[in-house]
């Protein structure tokens, strides 16, 4: 979504995630939450959505209380022009952005929780 995309690098949060919560309510994105799944898969999802996906069902866990841990896949970055993107990008925003701890699970770079 361009609009969430614009938000967010412009680090307006509250917007993308906004845009993101009516993306998920028309069934453009995923519903990590209702899923009821404890994995949640990143893949093909560009930077903006991911992170944006992530503070809005962190933020619902949060205050659900609904798990402990998370596992998130990222991917390893195969598909991406460059090098990978979200596998470094995506713990740096919980982290920094949503002051969520989190770690790399070991024997797989292209998952953390």
């Amino acid at each position: 979504n361009a609009i969430v995309k614009a938000c967010f690098d412009e680090k307006r949060y509250s917007e993308a995630l906004e845009k993101t919560v009516e993306s998920i309510d028309r069934g453009q994105y995923p519903n990590f939450i209702a899923s009821k799944s404890a994995t949640w898969d990143l893949h093909d999802l560009s930077e903006a959505t991911s992170c944006m996906l992530l503070a809005d069902s962190l933020m619902s866990i949060v205050d659900a209380t609904r798990f402990r841990k998370v596992i998130i896949i990222s991917g390893k970055g195969i598909h991406s022009d460059d090098e990978p993107v979200l596998q470094e990008k995506i713990p740096r925003f919980l982290r920094d952005v949503a002051g969520l701890e989190v770690s790399m699970q070991k024997g797989n770079e292209g998952r953390f929780i």
